[in-house]
């Protein structure tokens, strides 16, 4: 899984100095984890800056068994095989010697699977049913479908698909198109578990015989298997705002499906074009059923590669085409003809959708002393293994290439060594404070409470650090880049929420002299309800610190270039080294730390977008009014708003997200137990709820500037990077050496902070519920040893899962999205019953253990039916799950015959 060298004999001797010793395990720890981070940064160091990368070709793929190649092929992949059928060229002489055209018929084969025994060349695998070309072609679900074109003669409305499965399979009718169409083009859109085939424009004869372009739009619903579904034949959809058009280019992002530039014909002459070719594009959203004009191209271009390459979450990319300059060659250059012309353009570009901008990105590859060219026009692409096929096509006018290309675009970090210094002094900051406090935590607690030595203002900002995880500092952001400041709403509701946590959780938690929220369970119900809660807070922060660990990862390694396991290894290293330390006492203070840098950070961040931006704060703020990105609130109350983010879904999510998460969670829980008095705890949860508003519209602020930003460079938004990683991509691009490094590092942190926090409560969790609980009269060094040995397990889990999660996605499988959705999304799911339990247990007298447990069992099943056989929001979850569990919970007590204590002593409840 890893493969750099000594990584396994670091890693295992850096937990093994963690282990407990009698021989100096503090400088025994030190000296290992100094080592880790010599090891980790020199490489690093050395490559110095790297850029932000570009394409990335690869030539070396076998030809087709054609010397000519072709125009207008199909192509697709079907179980790791690549078919590419059909096509057109001059086999006998260019058509500036009178050469003949010649359709042809065979299908080839190349193994891409790359399996042992697999061909290492091309193979003839079978035939068309007649010569065909200037179609277009897809791929779904292992089939390669073909669509129209043309045999020379007459265009075609025959629709068809082809499988691989050891061989070729045979030919699988379709639908017939609703009328002949050729110069056309195609995408799927993918639609439950089938998809939606579009084919868009086109001409209805061979251009020689049009006097006019298409302007049809259809579309044909496939099953899971690819096959058309049998109860519906093609639609004939409402088309494209915009003129007619042949040779246009396709591309799809999601449900939407796009459209882009090509060639008109002269209205009543026959085969005659109308240049320059178009630049306009649009776009149509399955899901609305509408079309949308987008920003025009740079220029206009016609018969580009299509579909155009999906490139990340955001971007698609136009390679090559016809452009003005290649298609009105000959017109200007007279006297000449095309064995002279210079080939199409090599330029591509790129196209946002978040920011609408188009900007240049790469190059075709270049053959010294080739004169046949690499740019290509007329070719179907084909995406496989993370890579886009270019297979054939037309070089220039009349010539054809028979090469096959593929290309993936790929970014690589622009970290100075400034910043890798910075960031390695940042991180032994971290450990020297937990070595430092290691020396005051004589008893557990010590380790879980600090023994109540930390201030309001301190445990107030830890509270709020926990919060401001590197999800959030990263995902808020990128929400606001790519939405509004919806969300803003939801977080304005941990200040609504502050007056209960102050007035009636937090006193109740206080005066029963708990180390943990489910030892108070106890003595309102009974062990039982006490064990249920620990173990879902258990499994719940072992999940969230997977998510904590592994996105930030993600993110820095893309802006980075430090590889994503060596991301992954120093936040748990380091996380653990200071946690098992200096317990609860070094997570608050590293907290504090982390919450300054990261706040700093972000001001210093907009202050250099409104630098670099046209009308500084004024510009942000009218640009971003202008294309929505303030909006707030949408007061959409029809019978489908619950299925999304609209107002009334995160105001009513957001407060029972905050009940569940100030009520039940004990690494937030646990924070406001460590000062001195209730009257220092209350002063802590106000001091969050105050910050709790500036910074986070902060950081919404920072997500509008960052879209103004990149509207305005969208060069500059590397088409590879997902939106959750657009923060971190400006702080490497814009901000200076040295405050690059620091503020990574705080992103670093920020991703510990939430680590260190998991391990710290879990720690104590397991400790003061099932070991004390169980074992209640040992000494109190062997409750310490047993507090510090579970956060090392906890660590060493957490590396584990990490590095799983690390090699998924590098071999493509990670399924996750949105970093900020997803943490919210497992958040409800859990909290959201614990919720319901604590609130029982505080605000309720008749509750009783048998109808809390009932309560709690029924809304973890209801939110699992919710979640896989509904579409509602995710930001319901925590509703459904606290009430859900207090009202089953609460009826199935008065059922079952009121309040029992459980044995134990009886808190007093509201």
């Amino acid at each position: 899984m890893i493969e750099a060298p000594g990584y396994r004999r670091l890693f295992s001797g850096a937990f093994t100095a963690l282990l407990p010793s009698k021989e100096k395990p503090v400088m025994k720890l030190k000296i290992s984890l100094v080592s880790l981070l010599l090891l980790v940064f020199p490489a690093y160091w050395v490559n110095g800056e790297g850029s932000l990368g570009g394409l990335q070709w690869d030539t070396t793929l076998p030809s087709l068994p054609d010397k000519h190649g072709f125009a207008g092929a199909f192509s697709g992949v079907s179980n790791g095989r690549l078919l590419v059928a059909g096509g057109a060229n001059f086999p006998d002489a260019p058509p500036w010697e009178d050469g003949n055209k010649v359709w042809h018929d065979r299908i080839f084969s190349l193994d891409l699977s790359g399996g042992e025994g697999r061909e290492k060349s091309w193979v003839v695998a079978g035939k068309l049913p007649a010569p065909l070309a200037y179609g277009g072609s897809v791929s779904f679900a292992n089939r390669v479908i073909f669509i129209g074109g043309d045999d020379g003669a007459k265009a075609s409305n025959r629709v068809f698909s082809y499988a691989w499965d050891e061989k070729l399979s045979e030919l699988e009718e379709y639908p017939a198109l609703p009328s002949a169409c050729t110069n056309l083009c195609a995408a799927v859109v993918k639609k439950g578990e089938g998809a939606v085939l579009y084919v868009a424009s086109g001409l209805s004869q061979l251009e020689s015989q049009s006097g006019q372009a298409l302007k049809t739009f259809w579309s044909l619903e496939l099953g899971p298997e690819g096959r058309p579904d049998p109860k519906s034949g093609w639609k004939v959809l409402e088309p494209w705002p915009g003129p007619e058009r042949f040779q246009a280019a396709s591309g799809v992002i999601d449900d939407e499906f796009y459209l882009f530039g090509g060639l008109r014909l002269q209205e009543g002459k026959l085969g005659s074009r109308v240049f320059p070719p178009l630049k306009d594009a649009y776009v149509y959203s399955a899901s609305e059923g509408k079309w949308k004009q987008i920003k025009d191209m740079p220029g206009g271009r016609a018969a580009a590669p299509s579909p155009a390459l999906r490139i990340g979450e955001a971007h698609l990319l136009l390679v090559g085409g016809g452009d003005s300059e290649a298609l009105e060659w000959l017109k200007n250059n007279p006297g000449k003809t095309n064995e002279h012309h210079p080939g199409w353009t090599l330029e591509c570009i790129s196209y946002n959708k978040v920011v609408d901008r188009w900007a240049p990105f790469g190059t075709f590859p270049t053959f010294p002393g080739d004169k046949v060219g690499t740019s290509r026009v007329t070719v179907n692409t084909v995406e496989y293994g993370g890579r886009w096929f270019i297979p054939t096509g037309e070089a220039r006018p009349g010539v054809r290439s028979p090469r096959v290309l593929s290309v993936k675009a790929v970014h690589s970090g622009d970290f100075t060594r400034l910043d890798f210094g910075v960031l390695a002094i940042y991180l032994l900051l971290l450990v020297g404070i937990g070595w430092h406090l290691s020396r005051r935590g004589k008893t557990t607690g010590d380790y879980f409470l600090a023994g109540g030595r930390i201030p309001w203002w301190a445990a107030g900002l830890s509270v709020f650090a926990t919060g401001l995880s590197s999800l959030t500092f990263t995902g808020i952001p990128a929400l606001a880049f790519k939405t509004d400041f919806a969300y803003y709403v939801g977080v304005l509701t941990i200040p609504l929420v502050a007056p209960l946590i102050v007035f009636f959780f937090m006193p109740a938690f206080r005066r029963a002299k708990i180390t943990t929220v489910y030892e108070y369970l106890e003595k309102r119900f009974n062990l039982a309800v006490r064990l249920f809660a620990s173990v879902s807070f258990i499994l719940f922060q072992l999940g969230r610190m997977t998510i904590v660990l592994y996105l930030p990862a993600l993110a820095l390694k893309a802006v980075t270039g430090v590889d994503i396991y060596t991301c992954v290894v120093l936040m748990v290293i380091l996380a653990t080294a200071y946690t098992y330390l200096g317990g609860i006492e070094a997570v608050i203070w590293t907290d504090v730390l982390q919450a300054v840098v990261l706040v700093g950070g972000a001001i210093i961040a907009i202050f250099v977008i409104a630098g670099s931006v046209e009308g500084g704060f004024g510009g942000i703020y009218s640009e971003a009014l202008s294309a929505g990105k303030l909006a707030t609130a949408n007061f959409d109350w029809g019978q489908e708003s619950f299925t999304r983010e609209v107002f009334w879904v995160i105001l009513l999510g957001g407060i029972f997200q905050q009940i569940a998460t100030y009520g039940s969670d004990q690494a937030v829980v646990q924070r406001y137990l460590t000062t001195s008095d209730e009257k220092s705890a209350a002063k802590g949860i106000w001091a969050n709820a105050f910050l709790a508003i500036p910074i986070p519209a902060l950081l919404f602020f920072v997500g509008a500037g960052l879209f103004v930003y990149y509207q305005q460079h969208p060069a500059d938004l590397s088409p590879e990077l997902k939106n959750d990683q657009v923060f971190p991509l400006f702080i490497v691009q814009a901000l200076p050496p040295g405050i690059t490094g620091l503020l990574i590092a705080g992103v670093l942190a920020a991703s510990m902070s939430t680590l260190d926090s998991s391990m710290n409560s879990v720690s104590a969790v397991f400790v003061t519920d099932f070991y004390r609980r169980f074992r209640p009269n040992l000494p109190e060094e062997r409750y310490l040893r047993a507090a510090r040995l579970a956060t090392l397990v906890l660590g060493m889990l957490a590396l584990c899962a990490g590095l799983v999660l690390a090699a998924f996605h590098d071999s493509g499988n990670s399924m996750i999205r949105s970093m900020f959705d997803e943490y919210l999304k497992f958040l409800g799911l859990i909290l959201g019953p614990l919720g319901g339990i604590v609130c029982l247990a505080i605000f309720t007298r008749r509750s009783n253990s048998t109808g809390v447990l009932t309560g709690a069992i029924v809304a973890v099943v209801t939110l699992l039916l919710v979640k896989y056989l509904t579409d509602v929001s995710h930001l319901l979850y925590s509703v459904l799950g606290v009430v859900t569990c207090f009202c089953v919970g609460y009826l199935a007590s008065v059922a079952t015959g009121g309040s029992d204590s459980g044995g134990t002593e009886r808190t007093e409840v509201v």
